[in-house]
């Protein structure tokens, strides 16, 4: 009848409307509903879901619609309504006009709200007469207010973790949401905590990108950086799905929850195009002149190039992106049960060889993997394996992280092209082999067999660990031990008193006395005795301790001091960065505890100064409750701890040593005390009469220095 809500007319029509008497109200309403057909015809508004899982997108649309029909204040009950009589006789008229204008647009914002209802929600406003209770009812329904709906969100939100099969932007916009409605119900957090809890809920596979992000400033870690850290790491990787090219044929069919509308699919389906026949509405793997023509022999050599690497392969067809897409080879599994394919299809390195694997990791999700018969198999976790290729008469040890746990899988091991690229290397298919290479140099090569590209070189067990060997020249040694002297590093390799060390290209001349990190970072002022006069018969017969600091920049977690005890007969050292030295006390107790625990020893005589560090009173009644004697030296005379200020001395050295060299910022150094810590109680000492270093002493088993 009109056009309209902008049409004049009709405005001042339906205000006359509003007027009318109470009987014909329900005609009115039918007339209005006939009109706007509530929200559906008009306006694009989902309706209500039964469960309310669209209640925060309804309620905006919603809103929106009831804010531009000058009805919101009704719906949310901040537009009263006026009285039905006057208090002066004379003002009836235009108070029941007002009145009845009121229940009008309640009538009609009432009618905007159930009409965007469905089933279940209607049934639970169905007793309710006022717009607003409507509204207020849905809302404290379905968005809630009530602790249940909080706790619960707080355990979505804090409890949390990203997968890597969801792509980070949509699980970032997810978890913006759920602290977006604790917002609405009044618990604000800070942008520093929603940072954090970002950065904890990253899968391992972004470790690295945690790991960088530990160490900003607080200033700099804000919830927009994070994201925005986390979306340009994701943007690096691809996002390509993973797809791999070899495996067993031991899979179950495919979970519905994986598969998208019929609707979707059919879509799909015309936009594909064969790359055997050029045309549309299939793929090559489907193509039924292709079988027949591989069964035949009839495909010409190109486009066998371009079609299956075996003719008793399975070509994959799964086109869902949470899916694997693989593809079977089943020729000469038992000679291929212990070599690596080189895959061109895949993204990721998969094998069923668990017992290869160290540092494994369950998914907490599995990640399934679609075959060429639709059906599926699992990948339910990942580690890390060791290859040593063989390159001409040379071997070299590469170790490969992310590598998929697929059971499944059968005798396959499948490395990933795909991943190698990312990592730097380049793949270089020949006729008869494949060179993979890093900065131009062969790393491995692959041989052509059964139609496949296996790679030359065998697979270490951690039961091989042993076998693993670092080689480089002393210099470098030099440096990777936190600048060592040369002859206790020619100790370790000569004595072999610790495993994975090879030194080659032997200098002539001693490393220490060309190397300029060396000379700046152990310059020093005072003297303190090298070696102590102090007997120590035993083990843990006597420790020493010492605090040094504080430091003019404060490290990670604000350190501005580090703690040491050492072992007067072993040599071993404990160190660790502190905020204030009066944590000192606590660590020292928490120490000696261990080593008592571990050796069996008991400790008799812990030397130090007389810092207020070790004056109070609760550790001087532990150190009573223990049997140990305190001995303390005299004011300014480092020298009767000699042992823990030379301790100090070298981790001061070894510290600013490897900041020079490695150019990081100074609030670094507390890494770089941490790191030294491995490395003294890896490195022989004039301490120990026999051939082994203080590790050695303590555990009774020969260090690994490979991986420093």
């Amino acid at each position: 009848m009109f056009d309209s809500d902008d049409n004049p007319f009709y405005s001042r029509f339906k205000r006359l409307w509003a007027l009318l008497p109470k009987p014909i109200q329900e005609l009115k309403n039918h007339i209005e509903m006939s009109y706007n057909s509530g929200s559906g015809r008009g306006y694009d508004i989902p309706p209500l879901d039964n469960n309310g899982s669209n209640y925060d997108n309804w309620k905006f649309k919603v809103s929106a619609l009831l804010r531009m029909k000058g009805l919101m204040g009704i719906a949310r009950g901040t537009e009263k309504c006026p009285p039905q009589t006057a208090e002066d006789p004379k003002d009836q008229d235009a108070v029941t006009a007002a009145f009845d204008r009121w229940h009008a647009w309640n009538d009609e914002a009432f009618g905007e709200i159930i009409m965007t209802l469905k089933k279940e929600p209607t049934r639970k406003i169905s007793r309710f007469e006022m717009a607003s209770e409507v509204w207020n009812h849905l809302e404290n329904y379905y968005q809630g207010k009530g602790q249940h709906t909080v706790a619960q969100l707080f355990v979505d939100v804090f409890k949390g973790y990203f997968v890597d099969t969801i792509s980070m932007e949509e699980q970032l916009s997810d978890m913006h949401e759920k602290v977006h409605r604790l917002k609405d119900l009044g618990y604000d957090l800070k942008d520093p905590t929603i940072a954090m809890l970002i950065m904890v809920s990253l899968p391992e596979s972004y470790a690295s990108l945690k790991q960088h992000l530990y160490m900003q400033d607080e200033n700099t870690l804000t919830m927009d950086f994070v994201i925005k850290q986390i979306l340009l790491e994701e943007n690096a990787r691809g996002s390509t799905p993973h797809v791999a090219l070899v495996g067993d044929g031991k899979g179950k069919k495919p979970i519905h929850q994986f598969q998208g509308s019929s609707n979707d699919g059919d879509a799909k389906k015309k936009n594909m195009k064969c790359h055997y026949c050029k045309r549309k509405g299939h793929i090559k793997s489907k193509y039924r002149k292709l079988k027949a023509d591989l069964a035949s022999d009839n495909v010409s050599d190109n486009k066998k190039g371009q079609g299956s690497r075996d003719q008793n392969a399975k070509v994959a067809s799964t086109t869902q992106e949470t899916l694997i897409n693989l593809f079977m080879a089943c020729q000469g599994k038992s000679d291929l049960a212990d070599k690596w394919i080189i895959d061109s299809g895949a993204t990721s390195p998969m094998t069923a060889r668990k017992d290869w694997m160290t540092n494994y990791i369950p998914f907490d999700m599995p990640i399934f993997i679609g075959l060429g018969d639709d059906s599926v198999i699992k990948a339910i976790g990942s580690g890390s394996i060791r290859i040593t290729m063989d390159i001409g008469k040379e071997s070299k040890t590469y170790e490969l992280h992310d590598v998929y746990y697929v059971p499944d899988m059968g005798a396959n091991n499948l490395l990933s092209v795909t991943y190698m690229v990312k990592k730097g290397y380049t793949v270089d298919f020949g006729v008869n082999n494949c060179e993979i290479r890093k900065d131009g140099n062969a790393v491995g090569i692959a041989e052509r067999k059964l139609g496949l590209w296996v790679l030359k070189g065998i697979t270490l067990s951690p039961d091989h660990q042993s076998a693993h060997i670092a080689t480089t020249s002393l210099h470098m040694w030099h440096k990777r031990l936190e600048h060592a002297m040369t002859w206790s590093i020619r100790k370790l390799s000569d004595q072999s008193i610790v495993t994975g060390l090879e030194i080659t290209n032997e200098e002539t001349t001693d490393a220490n006395e060309h190397c300029i990190p060396c000379l700046k970072g152990k310059t020093t002022r005072n003297v303190i005795p090298k070696k102590s006069d102090v007997e120590n018969p035993k083990r843990l017969h006597r420790v020493f301790s010492d605090v040094c600091g504080p430091f003019d920049v404060e490290g990670y977690s604000q350190c501005r001091y580090f703690v040491t005890l050492i072992d007067g007969f072993l040599h071993y050292v404990r160190v660790k960065p502190i905020r204030t030295k009066d944590e000192a006390s606590g660590i020292l107790t928490e120490w000696i505890t261990r080593l008592e625990t571990e050796t069996g020893k008991k400790v008799n005589f812990l030397r130090t100064d007389s810092g207020g560090e070790y004056m109070g009173g609760e550790f001087q009644r532990w150190l009573k409750s223990k049997g140990i004697h305190h001995e303390l030296t005299n004011p300014s005379t480092p020298q009767e701890n000699g042992m823990a200020e030379r301790l100090n001395q070298t981790i001061l050295e070894m510290m600013r040593s490897m900041m020079f060299d490695t150019k990081l910022p100074k609030s670094f150094w507390t890494f770089a005390v941490n790191y030294s810590q491995e490395i003294l109680n890896r490195l022989p000492t004039r301490a120990l009469t026999e051939k082994m270093t203080p590790f050695e002493a303590l555990y009774k088993r020969k260090p690994l220095v490979a991986h420093m």
